[in-house]
């Protein structure tokens, strides 16, 4: 179950870090002020552009820097060091970061009518990991579990 566990930990964390370049590309994209290559959507400046790309000041795209980066590093510690409360911290995380990517995407469909390509990949990314988190999360109590009981018998 280890190496399960870990090998999640790892695409979670090559997934972060690709999470961790697009927002990355679009928060420099906010500050320079310059339309972003959209080249799958023509939509992208529209969203980037609209009330709903910031809070207040700060760019939803530094956000997701900081919530990419820091899932990144904690994924990457986990990996060699399993501790729960870190583990429960990512879960949260990632829960918090599914919610916020569900709600952009109902923005974008619903609201804007528009997509932006950067940020459709970031919901993607955003997604995958919460459902890793969750296997990850799934196989931890299984473990736990037989642990338990081999030491009853």
């Amino acid at each position: 179950m280890k190496s399960t566990k870990n090998k999640l930990l790892r695409i979670s964390s090559i997934l972060a870090f690709l999470g961790f370049i697009d927002s990355i590309y679009l928060t420099v994209i906010h500050y320079i002020n310059i339309a972003p290559v959209c080249n799958i959507t023509t939509q992208c400046e529209m969203i980037l552009t609209s009330r709903f790309s910031a809070i207040g000041p700060i760019p939803l795209a530094l956000v997701g820097v900081l919530y990419y980066l820091t899932f990144t590093i904690l994924s990457i510690y986990l990996t060699f060091v399993f501790n729960k409360k870190v583990f429960q911290a990512i879960f949260i995380i990632t829960t918090l970061g599914f919610i916020v990517s569900v709600l952009l995407v109902m923005i974008q469909a619903f609201v804007l009518g528009a997509f932006c390509q950067y940020c459709l990949l970031s919901e993607t990314i955003s997604a995958i990991l919460f459902f890793l988190v969750l296997k990850i999360r799934k196989t931890e109590k299984l473990v736990g579990k037989s642990q338990k009981l081999e030491v009853r018998s």
